[in-house]
């Protein structure tokens, strides 16, 4: 069933992103071949369920199997024409130079570590498969995801309350996610292992993403040992194998800064202007992901990108019009996902906050929030060593690490570290760090980007140059 539904159900999306992504490149492309395609996975994924959802809630199709089908192949259809309507400017491709691939058939060395990194990943996932796939907490991970996922699928619709009376709960999060495994349930039944499969697939994508992100930068050989860095870390591979949205909301930010990042480091004019449109599409998916993506790091980026373009200017590289561009790119793909999710949350009443509604919360300190905090981030065997790692390589390379667009990477990181500590510490969401549940989840969402800017210092230290 998981090797027929989970193919099926992400076909359409997968080609409605690379399709996006194709236009938006337009005819300067700057992804890799295989890196378009997962990114468009990716980002389908979003794109199709929002277009199903808005159909779904101005009343025109159930989120039935003909419901999804009808609104994901739209959307596809749709981008498909203008697609071909411009193929004369927006078509060729891009793929890695070939004398990077031939690195690793031509040096038998090379080749050994490629397959032993491989065998050791797979090894990975199987064994967190069959041994750390404990239970889940309840409201993370069925309320929130399967549960509203299941009733969508039974009902064919969007339930506000899934039990009558009892308060809209945790519907207030974007239904992504839910409506992603209704729309594989549709296809054969509904089946926990096809629906769970997709967490995967996400951590997978997270992978891979850093990869071809830090092959742009770096040699080869430094992009396989930062990819198998990250799925050596034993919290973000465990988020892979059981049913929490971590792992999708971490790709989603990867992509968003990432596509920031190279954009402001090239020189290239257009190539820039590509990064830029397809960060302001990450941008504007991360309001259909999570409502922390909204609340937390949405405003971040946004910073970082005024930040971004002022500095441009002030270097000559970006005229004040590509400035005004840019900024009505990301202003209108945060405005086209942002204002329909905002009406839909406003019109049914539903709060605004990680589970719990903001204006509800109260201000107290807390002990043991700050200790607890340090031990899970430097001492537990969630991350290993990346943490205190990424603490020495800021000291050891403060020029590369706050001097050159690296600081977009590690900055955005500070931020919501720094910004999540007065939360945890005077509100009653102190027992997410205490009992170190949302806490270590939040580092999650981090967790691609600071294995990248780990890898670019350590390589910066190692060879003393930038990269």
């Amino acid at each position: 069933m998981v090797l027929i539904a989970l193919p099926l159900g992400l076909l359409l999306p997968t080609l409605t992103g690379w399709l996006v992504i194709r236009l938006l490149e337009w005819n300067t492309p700057v992804l890799y071949r295989w890196e378009r395609w997962v990114c468009g996975m990716v980002i389908g994924i979003v794109l199709s369920m929002f277009s199903v959802f808005l159909l779904h809630t101005i009343g025109i199709i159930p989120l039935s199997m003909m419901g999804f089908l009808i609104g994901e192949a739209l959307l596809t259809g749709i981008l498909g024409a203008l697609f071909y309507r411009h193929k004369a400017l927006v078509g060729g491709s891009t793929s890695l130079p070939p004398l990077e691939w031939q690195q690793i058939r031509r040096r038998r060395w090379l080749t050994v570590i490629v397959a032993l990194l491989t065998a050791c990943l797979v090894l990975k996932v199987l064994g967190g498969m069959a041994f750390l796939s404990a239970p889940a907490y309840f409201d993370d991970a069925l309320n929130n995801w399967n549960l509203r996922g299941k009733v969508m699928h039974v009902q064919d619709k969007i339930l506000i309350e899934i039990e009558e009376g009892k308060g809209a709960g945790t519907s207030s999060y974007p239904p992504a996610v839910p409506m992603l495994k209704a729309s594989f349930a549709s296809i054969g039944g509904w089946s926990e292992s096809v629906v769970n499969m997709i967490h995967l697939v996400w951590y997978l994508a997270a992978i891979v993403l850093v990869f071809f992100s830090i092959v742009r930068l770096l040699p080869l050989p430094w992009a396989l040992l930062a990819a198998y860095a990250l799925s050596s870390i034993p919290l973000f591979l465990r988020h892979g194998t059981i049913p929490y949205a971590d792992a999708f909301l971490a790709v989603h930010i990867f992509f968003a800064v990432s596509m920031l990042f190279h954009g402001v480091r090239e020189h290239d004019a257009k190539k820039r202007l590509s990064f830029l449109k397809l960060g302001a599409l990450g941008a504007g998916l991360l309001v259909f992901t999570k409502n922390e993506a909204l609340l937390m790091h949405l405003p971040p980026l946004g910073v970082l990108l005024i930040a971004s373009l002022v500095w441009l200017r002030s270097e000559k590289k970006m005229s004040l019009r590509e400035a005004h561009s840019i900024i009505l790119w990301y202003a209108g793909f945060i405005a086209a996902f942002l204002l329909p999710w905002l009406t839909f949350k406003w019109a049914h009443g539903l709060s605004f906050g990680n589970a719990k509604a903001i204006s509800g919360l109260t201000l107290e300190y807390h002990e043991g929030v700050i200790t607890s905090i340090l031990y899970n981030t430097f001492m537990e065997g969630n991350w290993i060593f990346l943490f205190p790692l990424f603490v020495g390589l800021l000291i050891a390379c403060r020029k590369i690490a706050f001097r050159s667009p690296l600081v977009l990477l590690n900055a955005f990181f500070l931020i919501i570290w720094c910004g999540q500590l007065p939360i945890y510490i005077f509100t009653e969401l102190s027992t997410e760090a205490i009992l170190q549940t949302g806490y270590a989840r939040g580092l999650i969402h981090l967790t691609p980007i600071v294995v990248m800017s780990c890898t670019v210092m350590a390589h910066a230290l190692l060879s003393r140059k930038d990269p």
